[in-house]
């Protein structure tokens, strides 16, 4: 059974792109994941299972070589627009 079947909202949004960013400065996606693997959990802002989505957008990110950007509104439409089912 999914978090998603168990009724969690592991969705995630703008708001919580800007969380990732306000432990920066980042410079790269692989700073950003690492530190979401590492310390993403502890965060209470973050929902259940919205880590992981974020982890997940943001190494297809990296993936298709898409360059970093300093501005979380702007990393947020580019994570949605190149988004992989999990």
């Amino acid at each position: 059974m999914t978090r998603e079947s168990q009724g969690f909202d592991t969705r995630y949004n703008e708001t919580d792109m800007s969380v990732v960013y306000e432990y920066g400065p980042w410079s790269d996606w692989s700073e950003m994941i690492g530190w979401l693997l590492a310390e993403g959990e502890s965060d209470p802002r973050f929902g259940p299972g919205k880590v992981t989505h974020i982890v997940a957008d943001l190494q297809q990110l990296e993936k298709d070589r898409v360059p970093f950007t300093g501005d979380p509104d702007e990393a947020y439409r580019m994570a949605l627009s190149h988004r992989r089912p999990l």
